[in-house]
């Protein structure tokens, strides 16, 4: 198993569609799975004045 793309979690939908467009053009099986990823900050910087 590998990964095929990766999409925002908001882009739902579009990932449901490049799965069916993987599934159509072969015989293998393609689905959407959610990964959850630890969302780092940004440490802030300070502004010189």
């Amino acid at each position: 198993m590998r990964e095929e793309t990766r999409f925002d979690y908001g882009k739902r939908k579009d990932a449901d569609k490049k799965a069916e467009q993987l599934t159509a053009r072969g015989k293998k099986l393609f689905w959407v799975q959610p990964i959850k990823e630890e969302i780092i900050p940004e440490p802030e910087v300070p502004e010189d004045e």
